[in-house]
């Protein structure tokens, strides 16, 4: 799977639950639990159906979609943008994802 040109794979060993809005996962490898609020949710949703339909997307693509979701206006894009590329980074450092 590739994000903005970088393959990305998804770690294994991964045990995910959905409680309600957000998500709980469980690195089995680093025996580390993660709480996801709702957008790291959809965040981490768009990035595990990419990586089933083997697509690539970009960060520009997550924005728009939450934007749309949230409803909120152009003015937030870029913020958006910097709130999604540290959440991958968090993704990362939790061993969640492997670049």
């Amino acid at each position: 799977m590739r994000i903005d040109n970088l393959d990305v794979c998804v770690a294994d060993e991964l045990l995910v639950e959905r409680v309600e809005n957000e998500l709980i996962i469980l690195n089995k490898n680093t025996e580390q639990i993660i709480s996801m609020n709702e957008i790291a949710t959809v965040i981490w949703e768009k990035i595990c159906k990419a990586k089933e339909e083997d697509n690539e997307f970009t960060i520009c693509d997550i924005s728009k979609y939450i934007m749309n979701l949230c409803q909120l206006d152009n003015e937030r894009y870029f913020e958006i943008q910097r709130d999604i590329n540290e959440c991958l980074n968090q993704f990362r450092i939790a061993g969640l994802l492997v670049l």
